[in-house]
């Protein structure tokens, strides 16, 4: 029996990771009651909050993760499995605030490009108050 040779960047690329379901071995809560399946591994490889939150409390099977809402958490676990986050100004202030938290530099610089091209002056003070 072979296997498919698809690289793990492509499996996560093409969407499948969030079908992966099945495979997952922990779940973050949000404020909001929603649960979200993840893999350990990727997780604590991808940013430093995760690694000693796993390595510590090898038999909790949740992690409530405070002050990041459901959608936010959605998008910012798109960004660790494939390295790509839809920005808009609806949702770039919670996503500084949740990866700055998480600590992701990588997104951090993300969001300061996008807020210095997107700035405006109705905008400005909430881009502001966050950095």
């Amino acid at each position: 029996m072979s296997l498919p040779s698809t690289s793990f960047d492509e499996i996560c690329n093409s969407g499948s990771w969030e079908g992966m379901q099945q495979f997952t071995n922990g779940t973050l809560q949000t404020d909001d009651g929603k649960d979200c399946r993840i893999h350990r591994l990727v997780l604590s490889q991808r940013s430093e909050y995760f690694h000693p939150s796993f390595s510590f409390n090898l038999n909790q099977e949740t992690i409530v993760m405070h002050n990041i809402n459901s959608k936010t958490l959605k998008s910012i676990l798109q960004y660790i499995y494939t390295g790509t986050i839809k920005l808009d100004e609806k949702n770039v202030c919670d996503l500084m605030i949740a990866s700055d938290y998480l600590p992701l530099d990588d997104l951090v610089k993300s969001y300061g490009y996008f807020a210095i091209q997107n700035m405006t002056s109705i905008n400005c003070l909430s881009f502001l108050s966050i950095a």
